[in-house]
């Protein structure tokens, strides 16, 4: 095994030699260990689970002490879990858009040559929205 150590870090690695350190690497240290993911912790968070199908990512991470990233890794990565209508998406992508029909007021950007252009050559069809019928676009408040 080679080991390579820079100009600035021969001095340092001398002195500790010379106080009877016999390798380079480092000495356990107290703490936290570096991973916490392991079969108790991928247990308790399917536990959590199987309890509780809506619990939240946040509440398993509360319950259990991680961090919200190391319970979504834990779900997803280890425990291979997905949203439903990821997993729904996936195997219908086209579900629910064969119908889909935009309906746009008479707003400037929507009325603009670019984008009834544009949304005509990507095949999509725009509701007409009369110019003097009652507002009903329940976007405007």
């Amino acid at each position: 095994m080679f080991v390579f150590l820079s100009q600035s870090s021969l001095p340092q690695h001398d002195l500790e030699f010379n106080e009877g350190k016999e390798s380079l690497s480092d000495c356990p240290r107290p703490g936290r260990p570096k991973s916490c993911v392991n079969e108790q912790t991928i247990a308790s968070i399917k536990k959590g689970i199987d309890e509780d199908p809506h619990i939240s990512v946040r509440e398993l991470s509360d319950t259990n002490g991680l961090s919200y990233g190391t319970v979504h890794t834990i779900i997803t990565e280890h425990l291979r879990m997905k949203k439903v209508k990821s997993a729904i998406n996936e195997q219908r992508p086209k579900a629910g858009t064969s119908r889909t029909l935009p309906l746009h007021d008479n707003a400037g950007p929507h009325k603009a040559t670019v984008t009834t252009q544009s949304l005509w050559e990507l095949g999509i069809q725009v509701l007409p929205h009369l110019a003097y019928s009652p507002d009903l676009a329940p976007c405007d408040f």
